[in-house]
């Protein structure tokens, strides 16, 4: 039981991450992590760990969105795993992440993964929200 406890951790070690820091918006940093290499038949992850500025939160309500584009040869599977702080915003501690797969009939090989991350975030003095869309693009292999 203990050998296949370590070798679980070992495998996730070592799974082929890119990971980028965007600073488009002033007020929220963001990093993203997403998952470089899947199987055809296997799903991967994406992740957006936000962290604001001091006085400036994100909200839950309305909700953050991960849309690809149009012809992108992935697609989103399922809602975003994400934990809600005291105040019911997000938090910030821990990232968003969605789980994402290749289409039926895209052949191995690399493949871009684009789309835009879109939230609302708010400064807590001022009273002023906004939303921002962060453009995304990362590399992903689909292995056969």
């Amino acid at each position: 039981m203990v050998n296949i406890f370590f070798s679980a951790v070992f495998f996730l070690m070592f799974i082929p991450i890119e990971k980028k820091e965007l600073t488009d918006n002033a007020h929220v940093k963001i990093t993203v992590e997403a998952s470089q290499k899947i199987g055809k038949a296997k799903s991967g992850k994406i992740s957006f760990l936000l962290s604001p500025a001091e006085g400036i939160h994100i909200n839950t309500n309305p909700a953050f969105d991960f849309v690809l584009e149009k012809n992108s040869s992935f697609e989103v599977k399922g809602e975003p795993i994400f934990k809600k702080n005291k105040n019911l915003y997000l938090a910030t501690s821990s990232p968003v992440i969605y789980t994402f797969i290749a289409k039926e009939g895209v052949g191995p090989g690399t493949q871009t993964l684009k789309g835009s991350f879109r939230y609302f975030y708010c400064s807590d003095k001022e009273g002023w929200c906004n939303r921002h869309v962060q453009p995304i693009e990362v590399l992903v292999e689909i292995s056969k």
